[in-house]
């Protein structure tokens, strides 16, 4: 049978849930519609895919309420089988509200992002890859991408994993970018699009920042930048090894008053 999952929200109420649908496209019909619940008032599923050995994975943000102490957000990573029955999941509280993603690897693994360490929370972090274990009960690393507070302020996030074929691990996404520390970059301090691979042991191989230029004449260096934001939002292995990266371009909201009122 041709099967199709698709997820989103569902409000009922005043609650929203992640939601997800079973079809079967030959017959076109619902196999099964089922809701997901952690938080009270919201339940966002950014990610799902399918696991290594054929059950599917998603990752879902979830708040009690929409401000203040009494929000009580956090992160549930869930797996589940082809039914749609939950067989385990995985909890953890970070700062971070953007849009997040997971790699659930060839190994069984799971990669997922966060802001902070969760192996030592009290230390600060402007953006981390950790590995899950196979039975989602424990973080076996937590790497912290590179950044010098004084020197370069980076500050990532993760749109896309894949696995390598060789095992490795690559994410692209974006990082906020001040090159030269926070004193001096002014308005060469932009969003722009980074690659980082990463070993199955949490060893960094490398990381790569990619940057555009602005060329708009309308919008002169010394006064906008040199550069235009960006971010790199999906990324694909050819057979030779090598790799396609997509994403997007934009101005930063500097240049774009200067597009609009200079």
């Amino acid at each position: 049978d041709s099967i199709l999952y698709s997820y989103g929200l569902l409000q009922k109420e005043n609650v929203l849930y992640a939601n997800i649908v079973k079809y079967n496209l030959n017959t076109n019909t619902i196999i099964w519609d089922k809701n997901y619940k952690k938080g009270k008032r919201l339940n966002q599923m950014w990610d799902f895919q399918k696991t290594h050995d054929g059950n599917y994975i998603f990752i879902m943000y979830h708040k009690d309420a929409d401000a203040g102490s009494a929000s009580n957000s956090g992160y549930q990573i869930t797996t589940i089988d082809s039914n749609g029955n939950i067989l385990d999941t995985f909890n953890y509280d970070d700062p971070s509200v953007d849009k997040q993603r997971i790699l659930s690897s060839k190994e069984g693994a799971i990669y997922f992002t966060t802001e902070n360490n969760l192996l030592a929370p009290i230390i600060p972090s402007d953006g981390r890859i950790n590995k899950l274990s196979k039975n989602m009960d424990t973080i076996l690393w937590s790497l912290e991408l590179p950044s010098n507070a004084f020197t370069n302020g980076n500050r990532y996030k993760i749109y896309d994993y894949i696995q390598a074929n060789n095992g490795d691990i690559l994410a692209c996404g974006t990082v906020w970018h001040m090159p030269g520390g926070p004193l001096v970059a002014g308005p060469n301090a932009t969003w722009n699009g980074f690659v980082a691979r990463v070993s199955q042991q949490g060893e960094l191989k490398w990381s790569r920042i990619y940057r555009l230029a602005n060329d708009n004449p309308q919008l002169p260096n010394d006064e906008y930048g040199n550069f235009r934001a960006g971010q790199l939002d999906k990324i694909i292995e050819t057979e030779d090894g090598n790799f396609v990266l997509g994403g997007t371009a934009y101005y930063s909201s500097l240049q774009h008053a200067g597009l609009l009122f200079g």
